[in-house]
C-alpha cells in the first residue's frame, strides 16, 4: 500500500530513535498510559526503551518477542509537505519523504491526495 499524502500540520519528531529491533529479538513489555492506543514500550537486552505496536509483538513462554523488524524513528515534518505512506499501524503511518528519509508520523496530521 503506497498513498500520497500531504502534512495538515507540523510534527516533530519525539528524541526516542534507538530501538532497531529485528524480528525473533526477544523484549521486556509494559503498558504505560498513552494518547496512541496500541502502543506499548519495551526495552530490548541491550537495555534500550521506546514505543512499539503491541500488534509487533508475541507473548513466548519466557516472555515477549518480536514478530517483524521494526525501528522507532519519527520523522520531523512540517505543514504542506508531501509524503508517501507505506503501511499504517494504529493510528500511525510509516512514509517516506522526496529526499528518501522514512520513519513514523501521526496519521492525524496527514491527508489523502491519492484520487
Amino acid at each position: 500500500m503506497v498513498n500520497q499524502v500531504k502534512a495538515i500540520a507540523p510534527h516533530k519528531a519525539a528524541p526516542y530513535g534507538k530501538l532497531d529491533i529485528l524480528a525473533g529479538d526477544v523484549l521486556q513489555m509494559e503498558h504505560r498510559p498513552s494518547e496512541w492506543p496500541g502502543w506499548v514500550w519495551v526495552t530490548t537486552t541491550d537495555q534500550l526503551s521506546g514505543w512499539m505496536p503491541f500488534a509487533f509483538l508475541q507473548q513466548t513462554p519466557t516472555g515477549w518477542q518480536a514478530i517483524v523488524a521494526y525501528r522507532d524513528i519519527e520523522l520531523d515534518i512540517t505543514r504542506g509537505e508531501e509524503l508517501e505512506v507505506l503501511s499504517v499501524q494504529d493510528d500511525w503511518a510509516w512514509c517516506v519523504k522526496p529526499n528518501g528519509s522514512t520513519g513514523w508520523c501521526p496519521c492525524s496530521v496527514l491527508k489523502n491526495t491519492d484520487s
